[in-house]
């Protein structure tokens, strides 16, 4: 793994960690060799794997979540995706939903005055996507959903993200 990641195993050594968190398709799918190398060297560290909603698990991703300490997965969709299809142990799932990080507030009620700026008042229900604009995050399958939501129900759609797809999705919106 040492052309994986260069120096991983210096740095696990001289830093001692508690767990080494594996995000990202080519970081999990060397997770299990992380796994069975790093409880051979250092017994007290836990390798986490992680799993998002989407698409198909290659095999060596699949492997890396079954020798994993435990998995963090995105959405209760994908923790249900690893226990039905991947015949994981529920127990070994925690979901931690994807999130939105927004600069510090300059003010006391500054969530008010993002609302305002986009037209939602206090009450407003606001469903919040954010994901890169591609073609597979399907936003435009959405757009079409939120728009035959009742009309007497105060509510707004954000979409939140970058991609080739945005431009098509703000004029369809």
């Amino acid at each position: 793994l040492d052309w994986f990641a260069p120096g991983l195993f210096n740095a696990v050594e001289s830093i001692s960690p508690d767990l080494i968190l594996c995000m990202g398709r080519m970081a999990n799918c060397y997770g299990f060799a992380l796994r069975h190398l790093v409880q051979d060297r250092w017994p007290d560290t836990a390798v986490i794997a992680t799993m998002r909603t989407g698409k198909a698990l290659p095999y060596f991703f699949r492997r890396s979540l079954r020798a994993a300490t435990h998995i963090v997965a995105n959405s209760y969709e994908a923790r249900t995706t690893l226990s039905d299809r991947y015949e994981i142990s529920a127990e070994k799932i925690s979901v931690i939903h994807n999130s939105l990080v927004f600069p510090a507030p300059a003010a006391a009620g500054s969530s008010t005055v993002l609302r305002a700026q986009h037209g939602a008042t206090a009450t407003t229900k606001i469903l919040l996507n954010v994901a890169m604009f591609r073609p597979e995050k399907n936003q435009r399958e959405l757009i079409h959903l939120a728009a035959g939501l009742p009309p007497d129900v105060d509510w707004q759609l954000w979409l939140a993200g970058e991609g080739p797809a945005r431009a098509a999705c703000a004029q369809l919106a």
